[in-house]
C-alpha cells in the first residue's frame, strides 16, 4: 500500500533519490519559506538506513534554514543498537527541533530514535516493544564458534550496550533503573506498551490525530 501511494507521488512531484532516501518537494516553494518538513521512516535499524536518517537531518538542517518543525515519523522492528545511538545523537543535535512519532510499531533499537525527539507522539493504536539486547558472534572465518575470550568479550559488548543506552530510556521513560536492567536481562520481561500506558509511562506526550502536512517529504524505506 505504501509503495502504491509513494509511486503515485512519485509521479507528479519533484523527486531526489539517494539510494533509500526519496526526497519530494514542491518546487515552487523557495527553501527559506520551508516552514516543516517530513521525514518518514519505514526500514531496519542499521548502518546502512542510519546512514540515509542522518543525511536526511543534516540536510535538512543545512537547505531549509528557516524551518521551525521536523516531524520524524517511525516504524520499525529495531536492529542495531549502536546505529540507533549515533541518530539519537544527531536528531538530538539538530538545530531545528524534531517531533518523533510513532506510525505502527517501534521495537527495540527504534525506541532509541524516538527517545530523541523534543516532543514525542504516537497514534492511538500504535505500539512500543522493549526487549533484551542481543549480540550475532562471528568471528574473521564468519564462524560462529565461541571460545570463552569469545564469550567474555560479547558479555562486555553487551554491558556496554546496556549502559549506553539505559540513560536514553531514563530520560524520555519514568521506569526505574531496575525496570529498565529487567528489560535487558529476561525475555519474559518483554514490555509491550500501547495506548494510555504509553502516555503513562511518558513515552509520548498525547496522540497524533493526524500526519502534517508539508512540502517538503523524506521517505526512508527498505
Amino acid at each position: 500500500m505504501f509503495r502504491t501511494f509513494l509511486c503515485f507521488i512519485l509521479l507528479i512531484l519533484p523527486v531526489t533519490s539517494f539510494a533509500n532516501l526519496t526526497v519530494v518537494g514542491n518546487n515552487n516553494i523557495a527553501s527559506n519559506q520551508v516552514k516543516a518538513v517530513k521525514v518518514m521512516y519505514m526500514a531496519p535499524i542499521n548502518n546502512y538506513y542510519m546512514s540515509e536518517l542522518i543525511a536526511a537531518i543534516n540536510q535538512i538542517n543545512i537547505q531549509y534554514k528557516q524551518a521551525q518543525h521536523i516531524y520524524l515519523y517511525i516504524n520499525t522492528m529495531g536492529g542495531d543498537m549502536n546505529s540507533a545511538v549515533a541518530a539519537y545523537q544527531t536528531i538530538k543535535s539538530s538545530a531545528i527541533p524534531v517531533t518523533t512519532i510513532n506510525l505502527a510499531t517501534i521495537a527495540s533499537a527504534g525506541n532509541v530514535i524516538f527517545c530523541a525527539g523534543s516532543s514525542r507522539l504516537g497514534f492511538k493504536h500504535s505500539q512500543f516493544i522493549f526487549h533484551p539486547i542481543s549480540w550475532a558472534f562471528k568471528d574473521h572465518n564468519n564462524n560462529q564458534t565461541l571460545t570463552p575470550a569469545g564469550l567474555a568479550n560479547i558479555e562486555e559488548m553487551l554491558e556496554n550496550t546496556q549502559q549506553m543506552v539505559t540513560p536514553i530510556y531514563q530520560k524520555c521513560t519514568n521506569f526505574t533503573p531496575t525496570e529498565i536492567k529487567k528489560f535487558f536481562y529476561s525475555e519474559s520481561e518483554r514490555h509491550y506498551i500501547s495506548g494510555n500506558k504509553a502516555i503513562t509511562h511518558k513515552l509520548i506526550s498525547a496522540y497524533a490525530t493526524k500526519m502534517q502536512k508539508t512540502p517538503v517529504n523524506y521517505y526512508i524505506a527498505d
